[in-house]
């Protein structure tokens, strides 16, 4: 299968990275005024459904031979997995250990940020329901569209022409600012190159989701 479609169908599943969420939440919390735990909910199940049929036809679509499971690089998890996850967790220690100043430098400036992310908030004063509709994306689902977006696809799409730690850098950084946390940015940054490192020295994408 000629690589434009999936190079068209990567910039769809952008396009929603970039767009839908926030499209979704207008009309969840304008047009039908539903509570906030209900919006965030209905907005990222939507979103997370939507975007893992894209990924998943843009993976069946590449021209690498096996099955679907093969080109997403999922296997069984071995022993020698462990060193590069460890690894990668004391990337993610050292990003959280960037926030401390990162946060002095905004304060300095006078620029203003949340503490935490708006969802961790709406998470913990959910109804039963939509709690376990939120945790099942935040655990499941928006981690395993993540990893296909940023790890598998997007660092394959840019890698001739920005090489490795170009494309490493660079989809951490788009990783960092998708998430819309400005405080967080150090550490959703490091946690990038850390999730595309433990990609990279697996070649399983199931540790990246791991860590």
């Amino acid at each position: 299968m000629p690589l434009p479609e999936v190079a068209l169908l990567l910039l769809v599943a952008l396009l929603l990275q970039l767009l839908v969420p926030s499209l979704l939440y207008l009309l969840f919390h304008h047009r039908f005024e539903l509570a906030p735990d209900a919006v965030w909910g209905g907005t990222l199940l939507v979103f997370d459904l939507l975007l893992a049929g894209v990924l998943l036809g843009a993976i069946k679509l590449l021209p690498s031979p096996g099955t679907v499971a093969a080109k997403l690089g999922l296997r069984a998890f071995k022993t020698s997995d462990i060193v590069p996850l460890l690894i990668g967790a004391g990337l993610m220690v050292a990003g959280n250990l960037l926030t401390i100043p990162w946060r002095a430098l905004l304060d300095q400036l006078g620029i203003s940020y949340r503490e935490t992310q708006e969802l961790v908030d709406i998470i913990a004063g959910a109804s039963p329901f939509w709690f376990s509709i939120l945790v099942f994306c935040v655990a499941g689902l928006t981690p395993l569209c993540e990893e296909i977006l940023f790890r598998r696809l997007l660092f394959s799409a840019i890698r001739p022409w920005c090489g490795g730690w170009g494309s490493v850098l660079l989809t951490s950084a788009v990783f960092s600012l998708v998430h819309l946390f400005l405080l967080g940015i150090p550490g959703l940054f490091l946690m990038g190159i850390a999730f595309q490192f433990v990609y990279l020295k697996t070649r399983n994408l199931g540790t990246a989701i791991l860590l």
